[in-house]
């Protein structure tokens, strides 16, 4: 008898020890965590989208499988399985099943959020105005937590990016650069202070060191301008700097133009523009 039970116990945590260790589905066993992000599509503007995660699990990749309704302003998201695809992990021994849920552009206005985790159903408010996104939750839950509550929202013709140097003399260039984003139409941003997710605005730009070999001034501003003059300006920079320069300048309208060098002698800025 008592064998028998050794037995049976020996096979309940062989079971469960196993479980998603390869390719299949399974259900939705661990809390559900909702993070608020935004994103850019080219020739588009900012999409707004809910990043959901679960727990980690061992030896895969696995995504949390879910249906959209949108029906009127309600929305509404039931998360069915988890499937792992598969065994070799990309991020390290352990890795979340994750969902991005593309909700695209949305108006201004309220819109009822409602997630359904097996039998279990809970509600929340996700408010959209001219400059934030909020959501709220009247009954907070273990099983579904909303890991920010608010960002604000990318303006129109908002450009930011990075611009880096790795000499005294390609720091200066820095300023010239952000000079000729202002000639070509660039003006002091004046949207609202705080986390945009995919940057956080401050008074316009600051300088920092990146790494004993870089160093990086990060910049946010409307721009007005012709768009195409961004991709010549760092073109531009790209062919008479190479191996001392780094330019990143993202859009509104999801165009990334960007150059990547890699880092030469190590400098201190001390010109901060």
């Amino acid at each position: 008898m008592l064998r028998n039970i050794l037995i049976l116990a020996i096979v309940m945590i062989t079971f469960f020890s196993c479980k998603k260790s390869g390719n299949g589905s399974y259900p939705v066993d661990s809390p559900v965590n909702v993070q608020m992000q935004q994103s850019t599509q080219s020739g588009g503007k900012a999409t707004f989208i809910l990043n959901c995660s679960t727990g980690s699990y061992p030896n895969g990749n696995y995504t949390l499988n879910y249906r959209l309704s949108i029906v009127a302003s309600k929305i509404s998201v039931t998360f069915s399985d988890i499937t792992a695809i598969s065994q070799k992990p990309s991020i390290g021994p352990s890795a979340p099943a994750t969902a991005y849920i593309d909700l695209e552009v949305l108006n201004s206005g309220s819109y009822p959020l409602s997630f359904q985790i097996g039998s279990n159903t809970y509600q929340a408010t996700l408010v959209v105005t001219d400059t934030d996104y909020t959501i709220s939750c009247p009954k907070p839950s273990a099983n579904l937590a909303f890991k920010n509550s608010s960002i604000k929202k990318i303006q129109v013709n908002t450009i930011w990016g990075t611009v880096k140097a790795g000499s005294l003399y390609y720091a200066n260039v820095l300023n010239n650069i952000i000079d000729s984003l202002v000639i070509f139409g660039a003006q002091p941003y004046t949207g609202p202070v705080g986390d945009y997710y995919l940057f956080i605005s401050d008074s316009g730009f600051t300088s920092s060191p990146l790494s004993a070999a870089m160093l990086q001034k990060n910049f946010i501003y409307t721009y007005t301008g012709n768009y195409a003059n961004i991709d010549s300006l760092v073109r531009h920079y790209e062919s008479g700097n190479r191996d001392s320069l780094s330019i990143a300048v993202n859009t509104y309208t999801g165009d990334t133009n960007w150059v990547f060098i890699a880092p030469p002698m190590p400098v201190t800025f001390t010109n901060a523009h």
